[in-house]
């Protein structure tokens, strides 16, 4: 198990429950670290939402950690952190030193990597769940995300099956 701090954002915690798979970040990275902004928009204010009740069983069950972050030092937030929980995210990934973090946004993961961190997608934790053996198959998640919503053009689609030497 790699022993990384991560600090996801809503959306990979949403699509990872939609598949019900938000037990795969337990199993590759053992406990999860969110902004509680994450908390609010997915439990308080996510009735009907995927993931409300599994971040909650996780929180529960202490795999899952809510964390309340230091107010900004700097209040003028650039537009790419507009978002709250993304902006929350990168805030406690900078207070606790995270390895990586994992979004979806394409300008919160700019941004991020702009900031020096290391970011992984929700497809890149199926990649790597199936290099460890934990899914057979890429394609297959991959087709069930972007059933529920998931944004991928088909572009994009191929290099992740390509990356994941697949068809």
């Amino acid at each position: 198990m790699i022993e990384w701090s991560l600090s996801p954002n809503s959306s990979p915690l949403t699509y990872l429950a939609a598949l019900s798979d938000c037990a795969l970040l337990r199993r590759l990275f053992g406990r999860i670290q969110i902004p509680h902004a994450v908390w609010i928009e997915i439990v308080d204010q996510g009735a009907g939402l995927p993931g409300q009740e599994t971040v909650r069983q996780a929180a529960k069950e202490v795999w899952l950690q809510v964390i309340h972050s230091r107010p900004p030092s700097n209040p003028l937030l650039s537009p790419t952190e507009s978002c709250t929980s993304a902006t929350e995210v990168i805030r406690l990934a900078e207070e606790l030193s995270a390895d990586v973090l994992i979004m979806d946004d394409r300008l919160a993961v700019l941004h991020t990597r702009a900031k020096g961190f290391r970011v992984a997608s929700t497809i890149a934790v199926y990649i790597e769940a199936k290099r460890r053996n934990l899914v057979g198959s890429v394609k297959e998640n991959v087709d069930q995300l972007r059933t529920v919503g998931f944004g991928l053009t088909e572009t994009d689609y191929r290099a992740v099956l390509a990356a994941a030497a697949e068809r």
